[in-house]
């Protein structure tokens, strides 16, 4: 299971999106093909979270990550494939449309 990398840059970044972390993690672990996409370093997941909102979220890998506040996180709990989320948005309702259309 992945492992998701937290400080109080990218926790604030997705909160003013109306994000949380449990959510944008939910939508990444529970991710469905065509996703992740692969977009340079970065990834992009789209899913649905358990309230039935629409989700998307884009992460790298902790080791691509610029600014990470390392002072607060547990690095001996990193493992390989950690991932830092820089990213979180709800999507529109015209996205959402896109996106079913794009799964069928």
């Amino acid at each position: 299971m992945a492992s998701f990398v937290w400080d109080s840059k990218n926790t604030a970044h997705i909160g003013a999106h109306g994000v949380s972390p449990e959510a944008a993690e939910y939508v990444v672990v529970r991710a469905k093909a065509p996703y992740p996409v692969r977009n340079g370093d970065r990834y992009i997941v789209r899913g649905r979270y358990r309230d039935g909102g629409h989700l998307q979220v884009a992460y790298v890998l902790i080791e691509d990550a610029n600014d990470v506040d390392w002072t607060e996180v547990d690095v001996t709990a990193l493992g390989d494939g950690s991932l830092y989320v820089i990213h979180a948005m709800w999507l529109s309702e015209e996205q959402k449309r896109r996106e079913r259309r794009r799964r069928r």
